[in-house]
């Protein structure tokens, strides 16, 4: 990745044509990547103590044409329309669309997409903020699990990929279910793009603006759904989690929950010192 312009002819003399990718066309342009988010639990604090949420990194150039053959080959498989929308919590609760959902969630694992995550126990966070309005902690938990996966994320591009950025695409009908003028992951972000650059939490490999799509027409915002839904009922301790846990346990490469003492790093070059806003 880093020494794509040892093969660009230019340098070499060579006459061979150039490929399309993007380190072959341009040794100089910095590498794009589409990071996916979605979010879970925020039904009664009984039912979903946890709010989570999830992005999923991926290379436009190198896994995106392969993630889509995938699922294609996957909704072929089990005779499904090519625009079907997968979304877990609709098909979690039947038996007989466990192995469909293990597939579609393996078709990550399959391609080894790295997968990042914020999370905050809404209980804990009562017990911080009892005089908050129950609303007011629902917001603020939401906008929390954001700010965590969005600097998980940045964090990770900082240390192994500073020569990338990523823009963030979230799912425009939960944007347009939030009745303000800005979104979740648009606060985030904006937050930690607007301190000083000296300031730890700075944002510097993260597009200022999200892009908003329609998760029916879009198969990495399914996928985000999928895992964060998961991700959710494991770590509110629910029942059968084990085969889906095998699938995304090994793809998360960092992650962050509520008053926890450090992020948690997949890699094991230790990460530096990180302050995270609880």
């Amino acid at each position: 990745m880093k020494n794509a312009h040892l093969n660009n002819p230019h340098n070499s003399g060579s006459l061979q044509p150039r490929g399309y990718g993007i380190r072959d066309v341009d040794p100089c342009k910095r590498i794009m990547r589409l990071a996916y988010f979605d979010h879970a639990g925020l039904a009664s604090i009984e039912q979903e103590p946890i709010t989570v949420a999830v992005a999923i990194l991926v290379d436009p150039d190198r896994e995106w044409k392969k993630v889509e053959a995938s699922r294609d080959q996957l909704l072929n498989l089990f005779h499904l329309e090519p625009d079907t929308e997968i979304h877990a919590h609709e098909l979690f609760p039947y038996p007989e669309a466990q192995p469909f959902l293990k597939q579609h969630i393996g078709i990550l694992a399959t391609h080894q997409l790295p997968m990042f995550y914020g999370a905050v126990d809404r209980r804990l966070f009562r017990q911080d903020f009892p005089n908050l309005p129950p609303n007011e902690q629902d917001r603020d938990v939401k906008l929390l699990s954001f700010m965590y996966a969005v600097q998980m994320l940045d964090l990770w591009l900082q240390l192994y990929h500073p020569d990338e950025v990523a823009i963030c695409i979230p799912n425009e009908e939960q944007y347009r279910r939030q009745k303000q003028k800005q979104s979740f992951i648009q606060a985030a972000v904006a937050y930690y793009r607007k301190l000083e650059p000296d300031e730890e939490c700075k944002l510097n490999n993260i597009v200022e603006a999200p892009f908003f799509v329609d998760s029916a027409v879009s198969i990495g915002v399914q996928l985000a759904d999928n895992c964060v839904y998961m991700l959710k009922r494991y770590l509110s301790g629910k029942p059968n989690m084990e085969d889906y846990m095998h699938l995304i346990q090994p793809l998360v490469i960092a992650s962050y929950c509520y008053k926890d003492a450090e992020p948690y790093f997949r890699d094991k070059q230790c990460p530096p010192p990180v302050r995270l806003s609880n």
